[in-house]
C-alpha cells in the first residue's frame, strides 16, 4: 500500500524532517524532534509545507518554538497564520449568520470534514488548519428548502448540472459558490452540502441521513449548535474521503486522522469502526488509511486494530471499487463509472449513464461549445473523448 510519502519516494531530508517533526507532535515526544542537517535546503522545506497543507500547524509550531527555525521562514509562516487569523474570524462572522437562518429554519445539520475537527485535533485554533470551504450534511428532503436559502442569499451553483435534479439522483452533494470573499485572500465562504453518505463511488441511498442525526453529537461552529458524526463514523467518512479522491492526499490529511485517532485511543469503539465500514461497503479504504498511517508513524493505530481490519469480510464488488480507485490515473473519471456500476437498479443504473454520457444542450455548450444551429450533438464526440481521456 502506498503512503503519502510515496511522491517523495528519495525520502529527502527535508521532507523526513517534516514527518520526523510530525512524529514528535504525535506521540507528544519532545525527544524525537529532529535537527536540520548543516545543508538543509529551507526553501525546499517551506515549498513541502506548502504541498502538504501544512503551513497552518507550522506557524503555531514556530510561535511556541522559534529558536528552532530560521528568521525568514519564522516570518513567511506567521504571515501566513496572520492571514489564516483574519480570514477565519471573517469566516466566522458571516457563517454564523447562515448557520443561525438554517437553524431557524428548523434543519438540522452534521458539519463534516475540517470545521468538524477543528476542536478534536487543533483544539478549536482555526488557523493551523488551511480551508476555504464548510461541508453541510443534511436530509434529503431538506435539499430543496436549503437549496432555495442558498441562492436567495446570493450563492451560485458550483456545477451546471446535466440534466435537472441530476445530482440529486445520482451524487450525494453539490458545490455552492459564496457572493462574499475576503479581501486579504481572495477566498470566499463555499459550501458543499450533502445529502448522503459516504461520497461517491461509495454513495449508498439507503443510508438514513436522519437516522446518523439522531446519534450525532452537538458541535458548536461559528458560534452556532449543529452537529458532527461520532468519533467511529468520523473515521470511517474521512477513509472514503482519502479513496473519493483515489487515495492521492496530502499529508496533512493523514496527520490530522492519526493525530485524532491518537488522542481518543482509549475511547474509540473499534468494533463499530469496522461495523460502520462493512455498513458503508468501505472497508477496503479504512484499511488502506490505517496502513499508511502505521507506514507514516508506527503504532500511530494499535496493530490490534490494523489486524482486526484486515479481517474483514469483503465483496467483490468492493474490491473491483477499491482496485480501480488505486490504480485509476483520473479519480474524478472513474469515481463517476463506478458509481454508476454500484447502483443495484438496472434502470436507474441505466438512467444514470445516459443522462451522464448525453447531457442536455446547455450543459454541452456551456462546457464543450458555443455551436450554432442542430449540429450541436457532435459535441458529444468531444465530451465522450475528454471523458475516456479522464
Amino acid at each position: 500500500m502506498k503512503a503519502a510519502g510515496d511522491k517523495h519516494q528519495d525520502q529527502d531530508h527535508e521532507y523526513s524532517f517534516v514527518l520526523a517533526y510530525l512524529s514528535a507532535l504525535l506521540y507528544k515526544n519532545p525527544g524525537l524532534y529532529p535537527s536540520p542537517s548543516l545543508n538543509f535546503d529551507w526553501e525546499k522545506f517551506y515549498r513541502i509545507l506548502l504541498a502538504e497543507k501544512l503551513t497552518g500547524l507550522f506557524a503555531s509550531i514556530t510561535k511556541t518554538q522559534p529558536e528552532m527555525w530560521p528568521q525568514s521562514i519564522q516570518d513567511r509562516l506567521q504571515g501566513v497564520r496572520y492571514r489564516l487569523l483574519l480570514y477565519h474570524d471573517w469566516w466566522i462572522e458571516h457563517m454564523k449568520s447562515t448557520l443561525s437562518a438554517l437553524d431557524h429554519l428548523r434543519i438540522p445539520i452534521i458539519v463534516l470534514k475540517g470545521w468538524a475537527l477543528m476542536e478534536r485535533v487543533y483544539d478549536g485554533d482555526s488557523s493551523q488548519r488551511i480551508t476555504s470551504d464548510i461541508d453541510l450534511l443534511i436530509k434529503p428532503e431538506d435539499f430543496a428548502r436549503v437549496t432555495n436559502f442558498l441562492h436567495e442569499q446570493g450563492y451560485r451553483d458550483g456545477m451546471i448540472e446535466p440534466w435537472p435534479g441530476y445530482y440529486l439522483r445520482y451524487i450525494s452533494s453539490i458545490h455552492y459558490l459564496s457572493p462574499h470573499v475576503h479581501e486579504l485572500t481572495s477566498q470566499g465562504l463555499n459550501i458543499d452540502l450533502h445529502w448522503g453518505v459516504p461520497e461517491p463511488p461509495f454513495y449508498d441511498h439507503h443510508i438514513d441521513v436522519g437516522e446518523l442525526m439522531n446519534y450525532a453529537e452537538s458541535l458548536n461552529t461559528a458560534g452556532v449548535e449543529v452537529k458532527r458524526f461520532p468519533i467511529e463514523e468520523e473515521i470511517v467518512y474521512i477513509s472514503a474521503h482519502i479513496a473519493h479522491h483515489g487515495y492521492r492526499e496530502n499529508l496533512s490529511r493523514y496527520y490530522e486522522t492519526a493525530s485524532l485517532i491518537r488522542k481518543a485511543i482509549h475511547t474509540i469503539d473499534w468494533t463499530k469502526v469496522c461495523y460502520v465500514a462493512s455498513r458503508w461497503h468501505v472497508s477496503l479504504p479504512l484499511r488502506r488509511m490505517i496502513a499508511t498511517l502505521n507506514d507514516l508513524w508506527p503504532e500511530s493505530v494499535p496493530s490490534e486494530v490494523a489486524v482486526s481490519i484486515e479481517k474483514l469480510n469483503t465483496p467483490r464488488k468492493d474490491k473491483i471499487t477499491d482496485h480501480y480507485l488505486a490504480k485509476s490515473r483520473h479519480p474524478e473519471s472513474t469515481t463517476l463509472l463506478l458509481s454508476i456500476l454500484n447502483i443495484k437498479q438496472v434502470s436507474v443504473k441505466t438512467r444514470f449513464f445516459l443522462e451522464t454520457l448525453f447531457p442536455n444542450r446547455y450543459y454541452m455548450e456551456k462546457y464543450f461549445g458555443p455551436i450554432s444551429g442542430k449540429i450541436w450533438p457532435v459535441l458529444y464526440v468531444r465530451r465522450i473523448a475528454r471523458f475516456v481521456s479522464g
